[in-house]
């Protein structure tokens, strides 16, 4: 109301309270911490082991995520998804957390080709996405970004996941996002070739060299942008040349400029970026015209 342009507008009714009881804490911990997230943040707060009773007031209606861990051991957790519209009680069992495994195979099938490769993890809840960690054997449970970092000589192509309580989807073009219940034991499969292909070139502006000049690499297929973890890019060297190195087989879209500013299919299109089909191994070699935006 005191600010123009803005339409904010809040429903009428009642805030509410979500309270509960959290059991399962393992012998000699005292207390468990139980975090409540929503779009609009997070609220921690702690339960007593010997009660278990936890509470969290002044809520709007809406969708939030409860998670409870013990405060100094975290070998045990629960986790719960809540759809909040009248005051509510939660309980929360805690069982051992998501135990994983990892394994390598070649694309297409057979062993996995030789080389490092290294794994991190990333959850997500409603507040948002925390930092990059190195996978471990034990996850809490949850929704887990899974970003694959393969050596030079090898290229990250599929990403599969067995487990008896799990759902997969995305939250976005950049990483494979799993979804793990309680209890679960998972094994992450990640899809390798030893046959990386490469896209390397010169940028040129009226038959020049272009040095310091931004290349931009799109991956066409979202599983293969998942591989990628998004848009590829880098900068010309003093001679205006540009590699591309350790890519999956796949469609590609491929332009220099320093005159677009949000890079997605779209605007790569508009600015008429160069198509480009790689298959496994192959290397492709490219003379790119800078573009400049009329």
């Amino acid at each position: 109301a005191d600010t123009d342009g803005i339409d904010f507008r809040p429903l009428p009714g009642h805030l509410l309270t979500l309270r509960g009881r959290v059991t399962g804490c393992p012998p000699g911990e005292g207390s468990i911490r139980v975090t409540l997230s929503s779009g609009t943040g997070e609220a921690t707060t702690s339960a007593p082991c010997l009660s278990g009773d936890y509470s969290f007031d002044k809520l709007a209606p809406g969708k939030y995520e409860l998670l409870a861990v013990p405060t100094t051991m975290p070998t045990v957790a629960a986790w719960r998804e809540v759809a909040l519209d009248r005051d509510t009680d939660v309980h929360l069992g805690m069982s051992p957390l998501v135990e994983v495994s990892q394994s390598f195979t070649r694309s297409g099938g057979g062993k996995a080709p030789s080389g490092s490769v290294f794994v991190q993890v990333r959850r997500h809840d409603p507040a948002g996405e925390g930092p990059l960690l190195p996978l471990t054997r034990f996850l809490l449970p949850g929704r887990w970004d899974v970003i694959v970092k393969p050596a030079a000589s090898l290229a990250f192509t599929g990403f599969r996941v067995y487990s008896p309580r799990y759902a997969s989807f995305s939250l976005s073009d950049e990483a494979f996002t799993v979804e793990l219940g309680q209890s679960a034991i998972a094994t992450f499969t990640m899809e390798l070739t030893g046959k990386p292909a490469t896209i390397a070139g010169t940028v040129t502006r009226t038959g020049q060299p272009v040095p310091v000049a931004p290349v931009y690499l799109w991956p066409m297929n979202e599983h293969l942008r998942r591989c990628l973890h998004g848009l590829q890019s880098l900068l010309t060297d003093t001679e205006g040349k540009f590699q591309f190195l350790g890519l999956p087989p796949g469609d590609y879209l491929i332009l220099s400029s320093f005159d677009v500013d949000e890079i997605n299919q779209t605007t790569l299109e508009d600015a008429h970026a160069k198509s480009v089909t790689l298959s496994e191994g192959a290397t492709e070699t490219l003379a790119l015209d800078l573009y400049t935006a009329p």
